[in-house]
């Protein structure tokens, strides 16, 4: 790649964020399947799928965590401190 092809860093930043407000959006739209209502209404979640979907919600939380981490360090970076 030559040199006038390569981004500039605000140009890596504005896309590294971009990825990981895409990322952490998609993690609000797992929580959000796993949290859904489900045919038939009214039945209960075995309790393997409840331990599961605890589970999971526990992830969720800790991936949007992982992702705001690298949004700060982007931010950190971005302003040089």
């Amino acid at each position: 790649m030559n040199a006038h092809e390569l981004p500039t860093w605000n140009v890596m930043v504005l896309n590294t964020r971009e990825s990981l407000d895409t990322a952490r959006n998609a993690a609000t739209d797992a929580r959000d399947w796993i949290m859904s209502d489900w045919q038939p209404v009214g039945s209960t979640l075995t309790n393997e799928a409840a331990e599961a979907r605890t589970e999971i919600l526990k992830i969720v939380h800790e991936i949007k965590a992982l992702v705001d981490q690298g949004k700060d360090a982007l931010r950190r970076a971005q302003n040089g401190t």
